[in-house]
């Protein structure tokens, strides 16, 4: 039979309790890796819909899901840059339907017809000037 505990061992269980309640707050947040992605603590999945921030950090328009401003993306690509895209061009009015990811027929349009809006080379595929106009 063990020994009941005693006043010396509750420190190292306020320990414990704390170190497990501050991991708890860390998966819950956002993080940047170093792809530019933002994520939080659920994975990425294709065809879901997905909120839209709208913030700014130095002048930059973000809406939370990728900070990349290089990333080439174009019809069959998916994922959080994706999902970036969708957001920012409904900020700009460009957008249809809610942000899911998934780079289809509707979002190259919407690409286009920003890029055309613009002055850039409208062929739907989102380059670095595409971002530079998106994250205005």
């Amino acid at each position: 039979m063990s020994p009941a505990p005693t006043c010396g061992d509750a420190p190292a269980a306020d320990t414990a309790v704390a170190a497990a309640f501050a991991g708890g707050l860390l998966a819950g947040r956002a993080w940047e890796g170093a792809d530019g992605e933002v994520s939080s603590a659920y994975a990425y999945e294709k065809g879901r819909g997905y909120g839209c921030e709208d913030g700014r950090e130095g002048g930059v328009r973000y809406a939370g899901h990728s900070r990349t401003r290089d990333a080439i993306l174009d019809r069959g690509d998916g994922g959080w840059a994706v999902v970036e895209v969708q957001c920012l061009l409904r900020r700009h009015g460009f957008g249809e339907g809610a942000p899911d990811g998934v780079y289809g027929d509707s979002t190259k349009a919407a690409v286009r017809r920003f890029q055309w809006e613009r002055g850039l080379v409208s062929d739907g595929i989102v380059r670095p000037e595409t971002w530079g106009e998106l994250r205005k």
